[in-house]
């Protein structure tokens, strides 16, 4: 597994390194990080969770075990995030909420799925734990949890209400991603066969997923945000 995962890190670090280059220069920046970070969301990942559900079957018996484990380790890492920050490094309400969210929500769909997939391309088990686990665990719990703890803890002034917290919850889950794992789903159990050049498309276009993430990375890599809050940001990464 080393011998395959270290080269595919490799290159796509270059990529990262890339993006930080053309930040530094000053080229490119966090406007053209937001428009690759749209063109991911919205039609390469879709793309590719639609390619990887519509030839593969989710394997939920074999995901449970790592869904469970995932799951108790999302909320002890939460936990753990919150009273780094609150206890440890007496930082402000802000950086409460940040540190619970990053301490424990890992980016399983813009960086864990592609890289699951290229490392076990042909591992059904694998893809479908990827997609489980980023359904139930991130995305679930993100858009809901999530979402209730920046609001609270991000923005004294913001708007706490039901109505809002579900108004924003729903905006969320109606993105193209979501679209693609319904139809990859309902597409796989109909057994519906798929014209060629259709289906090499939407894998090529797929397949740009993970260096585009790398590289949009790199753009929004802030070195100076980052040292501002050193010490909090490494006991939070440990």
């Amino acid at each position: 597994m080393a011998s395959t995962i270290a080269p595919l890190l490799a290159g796509l670090f270059l990529v990262l390194a890339a993006g930080v280059v053309l930040r530094w220069r000053g080229g490119m920046g966090t406007r053209d990080a937001d428009t690759l970070n749209r063109v991911i969301m919205d039609v390469t990942m879709p793309a590719l969770l639609f390619d990887v559900l519509a030839h593969r079957s989710l394997e939920l018996r074999a995901s449970t075990g790592a869904l469970l484990a995932s799951t108790t380790a999302l909320v002890a890492a939460c936990a753990l995030g919150y009273v780094v920050a609150r206890v440890g490094a007496r930082a402000d309400r802000k950086a409460h909420g940040a540190s619970f969210l990053t301490g424990a929500f890992s980016n399983t769909a813009f960086l864990g799925f592609p890289l699951i997939v290229a490392v076990f391309p042909a591992n059904a088990n694998a893809s479908s734990t990827a997609i489980v686990i980023d359904t139930l665990d991130t995305t679930l719990c993100l858009w809901t949890v999530g979402i209730a703890v920046a609001q609270n803890l991000g923005d004294p002034e913001a708007k706490r209400g039901a109505r809002a917290h579900v108004t924003t919850t729903m905006r969320a889950f109606a993105r193209p991603v979501t679209f693609a794992l319904a139809l990859g789903v309902a597409w796989h159990a109909l057994d519906i066969a798929m014209p060629a050049f259709a289906g090499d498309t939407i894998a090529t276009v797929g397949k740009c997923t993970t260096p585009l993430v790398f590289l949009a990375l790199g753009l929004q890599l802030d070195a100076k945000a980052v040292l501002a809050r050193a010490p909090l940001v490494v006991a939070v990464s440990v």
